[in-house]
């Protein structure tokens, strides 16, 4: 067998940065997720984590599970068919995870996906969302300067808005923080208390 077979055999094995970016989070999160044995990795010699594609997909794949077994559920007096809900990600899987969530308890909402903080100005301009989902870390323009211009607009703002990031409290604080009604969320997300904001809002 030559080498270039061998070699095209061997697994796909990522750093924690590397498997950071493939999943839209800090590495300090795939460090703790690590340490937790909730991704199985192995170490170098020099202290340095590895982590496989394949542990990566499993980890993945087993979130989306336990998104898909939320069950639609009836709301007393809920107008979820007429909530609109935007979804600023610039990581594809996140953003079609996050939407995945929401429709699976709320199937009739309409959701709208974006990639960063400037078109989901442009959206929340025309769209009018209900709901806002977003993260912080995108191109263009970030989570943190969409609020903030937002914010300053003369527009209806959304009923809720949620940030998702993987960025800690003084990462955020340092970048000029977030305005004081907006919720935030941690990577890796709740789903459960994701689908909370939406049925609050329902209610």
């Amino acid at each position: 067998m030559s080498t270039t077979q061998n070699e095209n055999r061997r697994p796909k094995v990522y750093t924690s940065r590397g498997a950071a970016q493939q999943m839209g989070v800090t590495g300090r999160t795939v460090q703790n997720w690590v340490t937790d044995g909730i991704i199985p990795a192995v170490r170098t010699a020099g202290g340095h984590i590895r982590i496989t594609q394949e542990a990566l997909d499993v980890f993945q794949t087993e979130k989306l599970a336990q998104s898909q077994a939320i069950k639609p559920r009836k709301i007393k007096n809920a107008r979820m068919s007429n909530v609109r809900i935007l979804i600023a990600e610039d990581n594809v899987a996140l953003s079609a995870l996050y939407e995945s969530i929401l429709k699976q308890r709320h199937p009739d909402a309409e959701v709208k996906l974006v990639a960063n903080g400037f078109q989901a100005l442009l959206e929340i301009g025309h769209f009018s969302p209900d709901i806002l989902v977003t993260d912080i870390d995108m191109p263009e323009m970030d989570g943190i300067q969409m609020l903030r211009a937002l914010y300053n607009a003369d527009i209806e703002l959304p009923k809720v808005t949620v940030v998702i990031t993987g960025l800690n409290k003084k990462e955020i604080s340092a970048r000029g923080g977030l305005p004081d009604n907006v919720k935030l969320m941690f990577k890796p997300m709740q789903a459960r208390k994701l689908l909370k904001f939406v049925d609050n809002l329902a209610n």
